[in-house]
């Protein structure tokens, strides 16, 4: 909500109930009790839960514009469908493959506990704090004052720019699946770049249209897509490893390794987690739908801790169950449509019709995928120009009464998507640059809340005790660690080419990419956001 800089200096609040009348269930699960303002130094009282964040002018946050289309299986679907992590790891192994099966194997073994971690600390600060706005709101609520408008600003400015550069990347790999129909079908297929364009800008319009008119059948839809996924999982790996009868090896998939990049093994195999991390990177998704979902401080901390432990047992089982059934690795590496996966079940089943059949399954999912990713970046897009840090709040922050949309976050969001689209038709190492710097951004909007925690000592001020969802301390304090560390990691070692010795076209842009971004902040700041920015500041607390 647009703010004036005379509301900024106030210290963070929390406002709970005074010994006043007490009121029901009903009534408090629906309203904030009236009561008396305490400064963020003093303790959090015991019984109190939480209400919607407010900012300095007294708006809330949370202002009920939507209506609450996802229940608790609609929400667990939403955020599985946004990582999908055994199909999106599996249609994504070139990236690791190179370096050796075991790279692509304990690649997941790795990275799959330090994004719990990272789930446990967002699931934390969700069930403390329940707003659109994630990282950004909890920076604006966690930040000394000082700091707190300029680091909430740029963490929300990321975060939007993160998931705009997702949906991007969500829409681009349906062409890899269509790529390899075509390529079964003419091996002498030779894709154009407009050709790949219309496959991105056709499941760009398809989601676009499913988000402005089809929000009532959107919880369906991503149920019926979670459990399409889970079966296909099953029907996958299953029917992969009964129709290949000459396995590889133990010691090739555990320990195979190969010296590609010039880098040193422990560079090499840092770069080859890109894989896992591009899967696993979306996990906030479901943060920022918390205004479609009732109880959201209960459910979507369930929801993304839910759906991180489904992603980590189907995604090790399917890597595992396809590795073992790899009969040449040179030609999955070397498949012209660059969807490995149907290589790997040509090899498997020694026949044409089971790898169609699966890649048409996998052309169904991937589209579910990008619709409720584009639905999250534009509650982003939505929360951002609500709190004055986007141009045109006055469109962007608005709802749609019937569509129970918020149409003008959808379309500007789409004429971004198209024009970075666009750049593929010119030069794709442009367009792959931009939509590679997504884990790095996310990672970003991660670290600013968790290092913040640390900054409070995760002290009952910041965390009160009575929120539905928290850690032993000494459990939070390891996930918060691992998480600050963590991106350290990825922002220094994901911004290194994949070669030690990289040319022109083979060259990291991501660090131009982020500058880029950060310049955009900047711009937009000093244009508009300066002035009108007012992220929030207190948040409401009830019986």
């Amino acid at each position: 909500m647009v703010g004036t800089d005379k509301t900024r200096t106030t210290p963070p609040q929390a406002v709970v109930p005074s010994a006043a009348p007490s009121v029901t269930d009903h009534e408090a699960h629906g309203q904030a009790a009236s009561g008396t303002v305490i400064s963020s130094g003093q303790s959090v009282k015991e019984g109190i839960m939480l209400e919607p964040m407010t900012h300095l002018d007294g708006s809330e946050q949370g202002d009920g514009a939507f209506k609450k289309d996802l229940g608790w299986i609609g929400m667990l679907a939403a955020g599985y469908n946004m990582t999908n992590c055994w199909l999106v790891v599996a249609a994504t192994m070139t990236v690791s493959l190179p370096y050796g099966p075991m790279t692509t194997v304990w690649g997941v073994i790795i990275i799959s506990p330090i994004y719990l971690c990272i789930g446990l600390t967002l699931a934390e600060l969700i069930a403390a704090y329940p707003t659109t706005g994630g990282q950004y709101h909890w920076a604006s609520i966690l930040a000394p004052p000082r700091i707190r408008k300029a680091v909430s600003y740029l963490t929300g400015f990321t975060s939007w720019f993160s998931w705009m550069t997702l949906a991007a990347s969500s829409a681009g790999a349906i062409s890899l699946c269509s790529n390899a129909l075509i390529f079964n079908a003419n091996p002498d297929y030779q894709p154009k770049a407009w050709q790949e364009f219309l496959f991105y800008e056709g499941t760009l319009i398809i989601t676009l249209c499913l988000n402005l008119f089809g929000k009532k059948i959107l919880s369906p839809f991503y149920s019926a897509a979670f459990f399409l996924s889970l079966a296909a999982f099953i029907v996958f790996t299953v029917t992969t490893l009964a129709m290949q009868k000459q396995r590889q090896d133990s010691a090739t998939i555990w320990t195979s390794y190969t010296e590609v990049s010039g880098w040193s093994p422990g560079v090499q195999i840092i770069i080859a987690l890109a894989s896992p991390i591009i899967a696993f990177c979306p996990l906030d998704g479901a943060v920022h739908l918390v205004e479609e979902v009732n109880d959201a401080s209960k459910v979507v901390p369930r929801t993304v801790l839910a759906a991180l432990a489904i992603a980590f047992v189907t995604l090790l089982t399917f890597v595992l169950a396809m590795l073992y059934c790899v009969t040449d690795f040179d030609a999955v590496l070397a498949t012209p449509s660059g969807f490995p996966l149907f290589e790997i079940w040509s090899q498997a089943t020694r026949t044409t019709a089971v790898p169609i059949v699966f890649t048409v399954v996998c052309i169904i999912l991937l589209p579910v995928g990008t619709t409720v990713t584009c639905q999250v970046a534009s509650m982003m897009t939505w929360s951002l120009a609500k709190d004055g840090g986007l141009p045109f709040p006055e469109h962007l922050a608005k709802v749609h009464a019937k569509l129970n949309a918020p149409v003008w976050s959808l379309l500007l969001n789409f004429i971004i998507m198209f024009l970075i689209g666009c750049l593929y038709l010119f030069s794709t190492l442009a367009y792959n640059s931009i939509i590679g710097v997504a884990s790095i951004l996310q990672q970003l909007t991660f670290f600013v809340p968790t290092v913040l925690l640390i900054y409070h000592r995760r002290s009952d001020n910041i965390l009160p005790p009575t929120r539905s969802f928290q850690l032993p301390s000494w459990l939070g304090w390891i996930c918060n660690i691992v998480t600050v560390l963590f991106t350290f990691i990825t922002t220094s070692f994901m911004l290194l080419p994949a070669t030690a010795n990289p040319g022109v076209n083979s060259m990291n842009y991501a660090c131009v990419v982020l500058a880029g971004v950060f310049l955009l902040a900047f711009i937009n700041w000093l244009v508009f956001a300066r002035r009108r920015y007012n992220g929030p500041t207190s948040i409401k607390f009830h019986h």
